[in-house]
């Protein structure tokens, strides 16, 4: 499995990943580059910030539609 594959399974999940997530889960230095280059191959990854927290977590849903809840952003059903 590519670090580009890991990444996305670790995007698709609910509440997303942390940079220190990408980081052990997808075995990169440099999450902030992957999530560029996943931009350029046109995933839309937003970053939502998490309550209390100085970091936050990346998605690849659309975090609009979310909540906190326990630190982590919660895709809410409509």
């Amino acid at each position: 499995m590519t670090q580009y594959d890991q990444l996305a399974k670790l995007l698709t999940r609910k509440r997303g990943a942390t940079s220190l997530e990408i980081i052990e889960g997808a075995g990169t230095v440099s999450p902030h580059s992957r999530l560029a280059e996943m931009k350029a191959r046109g995933w839309t990854i937003t970053r939502k910030a998490l309550a209390g927290k100085a970091y936050g977590a990346y998605c690849s849903h659309a975090c609009a539609n979310t909540t906190t809840k326990g630190g982590w952003a919660w895709r809410t059903k409509k």
